[in-house]
């Protein structure tokens, strides 16, 4: 079970990146197009809304799994002292377990602030392409 919230973590998380990736490219070259500033604003504003929500979409499932691997940590906890010696914990230590978690959690939520900005700042964006 520990394993499969894992992979369920890192491959949300890969997508997710890859993803953001191809709006943040779009951007850019919605930015560098020969289209009307307001419709630049406007398309800006609807990958921006839309990389948002997809954002807190995979938040909303990382933190789904982080909240299953936890209750999974406090399971064994209460059995390990019947096991410890045949199987090894389903985690790592505590500061590895601490470094492993961060960029799941703080990934999804760098990016939506970062298309927020995005958002209310599309007509500025505009200043800088020219």
């Amino acid at each position: 079970m520990m394993i499969v919230v894992i992979v369920f973590c890192t491959g949300n998380l890969n997508w997710f990146l890859f993803f953001q990736g191809f709006l943040i490219s779009a951007v850019g070259l919605i930015l560098d197009s020969n289209l009307k500033n307001l419709s630049k604003i406007e398309i800006i504003e609807k990958l921006a809304l839309f990389g948002a929500l997809i954002g807190l979409l995979v938040f909303i499932g990382v933190l789904g799994a982080e909240i299953s691997i936890c209750s999974l940590r406090k399971r064994w906890k209460r059995i390990e002292k019947n096991y410890i010696r045949y199987f090894p914990p389903p985690y790592g230590t505590s500061c590895a377990w601490v470094f492993g978690c961060t960029p799941r959690i703080a990934l999804p939520p760098v990016l939506i602030l970062s298309w927020m900005y995005i958002f209310f700042n599309s007509d500025r964006l505009l200043l800088f392409s020219t």
